[in-house]
């Protein structure tokens, strides 16, 4: 029973997990500035925010603020330039590979 179980579970991680990497992610990390677009997320899900940047060509990097710290739900920020980075536990960020 255990065995069926963990198979489920794995199976269903596999099929709601995204195709892309998250390796990328600059966990606990600020961008602050350059900032042309902000919006709510629907999820607290940081790679929804790497997507959003992904499909715009004018983005260039982004920031995801953690739900709670600006407004109720999660943030993203997306950006026209790759602003310097600091440290910040409140959020995640990623560089738009070119």
């Amino acid at each position: 029973m255990k065995h069926y179980l963990l198979g489920s579970a794995v199976a269903l991680l596999m099929a709601v997990t995204p195709a892309y990497s998250a390796g990328d992610l600059e966990w606990n990390t600020d961008r602050p500035g350059y900032d042309y677009k902000g919006f709510d997320l629907p999820l607290e899900n940081p790679l929804m925010c790497k997507e959003a940047c992904a499909g715009e060509p004018a983005c260039k990097a982004y920031t995801y603020v953690k739900a709670g710290v600006l407004s109720v739900n999660s943030r993203c920020y997306l950006k026209n330039a790759v602003p310097n980075s600091m440290q910040n536990t409140a959020t995640i960020s990623g560089v738009k590979p070119n």
